[in-house]
């Protein structure tokens, strides 16, 4: 079919967090917008990573719940988990959000086009894209291919990013997968070997040890959750181990094998203790290595762009500090580009871009308040964990001298009445100024609070500050105040 053109103010080239947010922003703010997504409306995060993942946590959550009401409840423990019944709720629950994000975009007038979308040019004039969408044939089910091209002002790459799957022998093996195969799962296993100690990984470990299945967690660093504090990692090692989830720090993977039982072995490198090679045997092997930035297929069969005229490094694109990247009108955000890879982090990068863009373009836009260096990291394991701004570590070796205060949930009311296990929230404050530069929370709605600590930092607050406001009782909240007053008397 013959080409035909269309002219918009931006294109975005993916549909997860980053670029709808990206899109619905310009689209509020008078643009022209067209938004394009070969996969599904919302991404990764939602449709194989933060809410899928999420909704198991919650449900697990819930069964680990009704274990602990054993002291009310008649027989807790013989009531065992539905995972089918899991698993629908899991994607109803994508579903609905889907069709809320589709209805979203009706609603503010961005063109949604599901398709692959390919730069054929950008100069200064704006940036052309080639569109190639599939489409079912009427009564055939054959796809016939049909391609589009479009003028846009300017261009927001924001394609994400995909599983790591580690380059050793045996990943190809049936029931060895990443974070999206285990979301195909139709049964549970028995029996799980998690390679990766990180936020996926305590995650699923978390998940699925509350649904019953034995766990080992295999981590090459010398910690689980090794970027974060170091007291949230050694806690959330000793909760984990009093689980009965096996923890093993310090071992590179070298290859994954089937045994003569059918299960999975995955050896390790030499044990320092006696130089012989460590297997650790699981029904499925989950590789939670992490996620690498999605940086192919930018560029149309006949675009006047080269593929190294995009300028990347260390596998994410190179952008400035205003999201531009090496070609003309044409943006980045998101676990594409620079920095941390969180759903959050990218809207809020999307919502800026655009922002950036209409103002550019001679639009009305407001100051863009959020402060985008300010990233709050959470892991949605029980207890949740949450954090923001610098360690007490960090600090140190950035040479701040700093003051840290800290409240345990055990003298919580909150905590106590819904039988909480350790926990604490810690503040880290520079000493002479008392501001507050870093939260650490590792507690029930952990995840639900730390935006408050977040709003702290970013308005320069001392503890003294944020003690002027009364905290409801009982609350899990009020070891805010616990332990602001610990730090501020330090």
């Amino acid at each position: 079919m013959p080409d035909s053109e269309k002219r918009y103010d931006l294109a975005v080239i993916g549909a997860g967090p980053g670029g709808y947010s990206a899109a619905l922003e310009a689209a509020g703010l008078g643009m022209s917008v067209i938004l394009i997504e070969q996969d599904q409306a919302g991404g990764t995060c939602l449709n194989c990573g933060c809410i899928p993942t999420k909704a198991l946590l919650h449900a697990s959550g819930l069964q680990a719940d009704l274990k602990k009401s054993g002291f009310f409840s008649a027989a807790p423990e013989s009531l065992q988990p539905d995972f089918k019944a899991v698993a629908d709720y899991r994607d109803e629950s994508v579903s609905l959000l889907r069709e809320g994000l589709l209805k979203n975009f009706r609603a503010h007038g961005v063109e949604f086009v599901q398709g692959t979308g390919k730069i054929k040019a950008a100069g200064e004039t704006g940036v052309v894209i080639e569109i190639e969408s599939a489409e079912k044939e009427d009564g055939d089910a054959a796809e016939k291919c049909s391609r589009t091209t479009v003028r846009a002002g300017y261009l927001i790459l924001a394609t994400g990013s995909h599983a790591v799957k580690l380059p050793v022998p045996g990943m190809d093996l049936p029931g060895v997968m990443t974070s999206d195969g285990f979301l195909k799962l139709k049964s549970l296993p028995q029996s799980a070997v998690i390679i990766g100690g990180g936020v996926i990984g305590c995650e699923f470990a978390c998940f699925l040890n509350e649904m019953g299945v034995r766990v080992t967690i295999l981590e090459a660093l010398p910690r689980i959750l090794n970027n974060m504090d170091r007291e949230i990692s050694q806690s959330l090692k000793m909760i984990f181990r009093k689980r009965n989830v096996e923890i093993c720090t310090g071992l590179s993977v070298k290859r994954v094998e089937k045994n003569e039982n059918g299960n999975l072995s995955v050896f390790c490198g030499q044990n320092p203790n006696d130089g012989k090679e460590t297997e650790f045997t699981g029904e499925i092997v989950i590789s939670a290595a992490g996620r690498r930035a999605n940086l192919t297929g930018f560029f149309a069969e006949d675009s006047a762009c080269s593929e190294e005229s995009l300028k990347t490094e260390r596998g994410r694109i190179v952008t400035n500090g205003d999201f531009e990247t090496s070609l003309q009108h044409v943006y980045a955000a998101g676990d594409a580009a620079a920095g941390i890879q969180l759903a959050h982090k990218a809207m809020a990068e999307g919502k800026h871009i655009a922002r950036l863009i209409a103002a550019g373009s001679g639009k009305n836009v407001p100051e863009d308040p959020c402060l985008l260096s300010l990233v709050p990291a959470c892991v949605y394991t029980n207890p949740e964990i949450a954090s923001v701004g610098m360690t007490e570590e960090e600090a140190k070796n950035a040479g701040i001298r700093v003051k840290c205060g800290k409240a345990l949930n055990g003298a919580n009311a909150k905590s106590v009445i819904s039988r909480e296990e350790r926990g604490f929230m810690k503040f880290v404050a520079e000493e002479e100024t008392g501001k507050i530069i870093g939260a650490q929370f590792m507690c029930a709605r952990a995840s639900d609070m730390i935006g408050e600590a977040a709003l702290m930092i970013s308005n320069g607050l001392k503890a003294s500050d944020c003690l002027k406001s009364m905290r409801a009782h009982p609350t899990y909240e009020e070891m805010m105040t616990d332990a602001l007053e610990s730090t501020d008397r330090k």
